[in-house]
């Protein structure tokens, strides 16, 4: 008798306990640790809701700007609902902008932002030197939640490196060189135009080749190169990169018997006439068996 009431308690104690403990379930990703890291990167002072609205990215993101060109700042927000998007600059006391209006008497700076699009975007035109600072994305909630940005501006500049006007004898080798200098962001690239085309060097009939990108700590830069300039190549040549477009070079490619008009057309004597003609073709003879050599 003993043995069964023993029993009896024992099976009634262990039904009470799986009773109260019930079954194992994943733990919720609404508390603990997972909401410390949505709300955290979002604002130092996280409500403890998933109702309002929070950032998609990591505050104090650093975005670098080139002087003259028009820089972004992006601010993603999910769950936005009817609160207002706003941009404030911190050496500034009032935003500069609320929503889709802009409120600074500086019309560079334009909020842009595509109905159902998480994407806020703060458009700064004609990037200045003046516009480096801390810039923050608000949202209306109560505390207000924001997303910094430190801004940068480079000086950036891109140029074909030489004179502005050149003048070479037929069958010599062309050379230019276009170096983009103190540029700071990712995604270097630059493309060539020959009169106001872009250079396309698969076209056997132009003869253009490109180097590779050399590429140094705050710049980088390219070579274009022919190897036997012809009469057509003549004409304006400029270099275009992210950060802007070269100035225009001209370059002139001349026979060996009109090499000397070049020349003419300076006021040089009569007498220097004859003997810059006899360089001109002594040196387009030389060229030409230099590229004989090299052929061979």
């Amino acid at each position: 008798m003993l043995f069964k009431c023993n029993l009896t308690i024992f099976f009634l104690v262990g039904a009470i306990e799986i009773g109260f403990a019930g079954p194992k379930t994943a733990p919720s990703w609404r508390s603990g640790s997972d909401l410390a890291n949505l709300y955290d990167r979002a604002t130092p002072n996280p409500t403890g809701s998933l109702s309002g609205p929070y950032f998609l990215q990591k505050s104090g993101q650093t975005i670098t700007g080139i002087r003259g060109k028009t820089t972004f700042l992006v601010c993603s927000i999910r769950n936005l609902a009817n609160y207002t998007v706003s941009w404030m600059r911190h050496s500034d006391t009032h935003p500069l902008t609320i929503g889709g209006y802009t409120y600074t008497p500086d019309s560079r700076f334009t909020s842009v932002h595509k109905p159902s699009s998480e994407n806020w975007v703060l458009e700064i035109t004609n990037t200045k030197m003046s516009d480096i600072g801390i810039y923050e994305c608000q949202i209306s909630t109560n505390p207000i939640r924001s997303l910094k940005f430190n801004v940068n501006v480079s000086d950036t500049l891109t140029e074909i490196l030489g004179k502005r006007e050149r003048h070479i004898v037929q069958g010599s080798p062309l050379n230019l060189t276009c170096r983009v200098s103190n540029y700071q962001q990712s995604f270097p690239y630059i493309l060539w135009n020959h009169n106001n085309s872009q250079i396309n060097t698969a076209n056997e009939k132009d003869s253009f080749t490109e180097s590779e990108m050399k590429v140094d700590a705050d710049s980088y830069s390219k070579s274009l190169h022919v190897e036997s300039a012809r009469k057509h190549h003549s004409g304006q040549y400029n270099c275009i990169s992210p950060a802007g477009t070269s100035s225009i070079v001209v370059l002139h490619v001349h026979t060996e018997e009109n090499a000397a008009e070049l020349y003419g057309n300076t006021g040089v004597s009569n007498s220097n006439h004859i003997l810059i003609t006899i360089f001109s073709v002594v040196v387009g003879i030389l060229l030409r068996g230099l590229n004989i050599e090299r052929q061979i």
